[in-house]
């Protein structure tokens, strides 16, 4: 006999591959798994080399932060200390990783090795193969035992008792748990079954969850919450102007309206870059993110310069567009397209670029420098700017209202 050393990655690809043989459901498969795997203990300060436990739940959003996060691809040469232990694999307790399962055989760490290996995401609809009761009882047991962290994308609509935006129905009556919160039992709805629809027998208690309950329900044990892009961070366009959702950001639901004093982190940005989502969650796991430092009262990163915001705060990143010295530029898109005469294009400012803004609370993200799209060179080839289109101040706490219009020079930006 002799043993062999694996991934969790591993072990999860060859359980899924040998229960498609044998014709197992995914319901069948997330059972085994559960069976097996009795996942690492919470712990709410998550020290170095453990992993950390992540649920996910997304409200009102168009899908961006998740496409873009699962576009994630490191690069160990990143500037970025934290970035570039990321991708060089050193943000995980199995020190030969990339021995083990080079991805593509080219040795990169990519999105799926951080939510396998860096992180655990327990819970996520998007991208976890489980569904129904088993998945929702799961995350039932995890909330009771606590010290995860609650990511979260999509801004949260409480009107009509949030009803604009169900995220589950769990079995059991959730108001009963020992961590469920006053404030969350007007978002989520108790009922008894009175037949045996989807398989399930009448008579029994169960809650259907609302993005606004459910949010106050998983942060109430939460470690930490990670408010991904724009909605969940500031509201974004959800909560513009003429919404009738009541769509509020994570911060102002659970901290500002209830009470419920979590610690936030927002990573804004419609959509946001995955370097800043990861460097701020490897942060938190390598205990090297100073939350009193680097946050201000409303949980916005304020001195993470590769993160999302620069620490200079006059920065523009019309200082690193490769636009500038064409500034102020001609007055149609079309004329702003790359030539001969301007290979990088000319300036977009007169027709609604918002990299001049400074104000609310500045908008300095670093998208001309960091961009988006990387190859397996882990070279990065687009950002909108490049791409011919107008910065509509996305990071911005005042997205889209305080940008608008689109397209036309901004009157407030100056």
């Amino acid at each position: 006999m002799f043993s062999i050393k694996i991934t969790r990655r591993q072990f999860l690809k060859w359980l899924t591959a040998s229960a498609a043989a044998v014709g197992m459901s995914q319901t069948d498969l997330l059972k085994l798994q559960n069976a097996f795997a009795a996942g690492p203990t919470p712990d709410p300060t998550m020290p170095a080399g453990t992993l950390a436990r992540v649920i996910w739940i997304t409200g009102q959003d168009c899908g961006g932060c998740a496409t873009t996060l699962l576009n994630y691809l490191g690069n160990p040469a990143d500037e970025d200390a934290v970035l570039g232990a990321v991708a060089q694999g050193a943000v995980t307790p199995i020190d030969d990783i990339e021995t083990l399962y080079p991805l593509g055989g080219d040795g990169h760490v990519d999105i799926a090795e951080v939510v396998l290996e860096i992180v655990s995401i327990e819970w996520a609809y998007i991208v976890m193969a489980g569904s129904g009761d088993v998945s929702n009882a799961y995350l039932a047991s995890i909330v009771e035992a606590g010290g995860y962290v609650l990511m979260m994308d999509g801004a949260i609509p409480i009107n009509n008792h949030g009803k604009y935006c169900k995220i589950m129905d769990v079995p059991g009556d959730l108001t009963a748990q020992a961590s469920w919160p006053a404030v969350a039992t007007p978002y989520v709805n108790v009922y008894t079954t009175t037949d045996t629809t989807n398989g399930v027998a009448a008579g029994q208690k169960r809650t259907e969850v609302t993005m606004a309950g459910g949010a106050l329900w998983l942060a109430n044990n939460a470690a930490a919450v990670v408010c991904m892009g724009t909605c969940n961070s500031y509201g974004g366009v959800p909560a513009a102007k003429g919404a009738v959702t009541g769509a509020k950001s994570g911060w102002e639901w659970i901290n500002q309206i209830n009470g419920m004093h979590k610690t936030i982190v927002n990573v804004p940005g419609c959509a946001p870059n995955p370097d800043w989502f990861i460097h701020t969650v490897a942060s938190f796991i390598l205990g090297t993110l100073n939350l009193d430092q680097t946050l201000d009262h409303k949980g916005r990163p304020k001195l993470t310069s590769t993160a999302i915001y620069h620490v200079d705060q006059t920065y523009s990143f019309c200082l690193d567009c490769p636009r500038r010295p064409s500034m102020p530029g001609p007055t149609t898109l079309l004329a702003a397209q790359k030539s001969a005469a301007h290979p990088n294009g000319q300036c977009l400012f007169q027709v609604g670029c918002n990299g001049k803004l400074n104000a609310p609370q500045n908008n300095r993200a670093d998208c001309p420098t960091r961009k988006w799209n990387p190859f397996e060179d882990h070279s990065k080839n687009n950002w909108c700017v490049g791409n011919n289109m107008p910065c509509q101040g996305c990071t911005d706490p005042g997205f889209p209202d305080y940008t608008s219009p689109f397209y036309k020079q901004p009157k407030t930006s100056v």
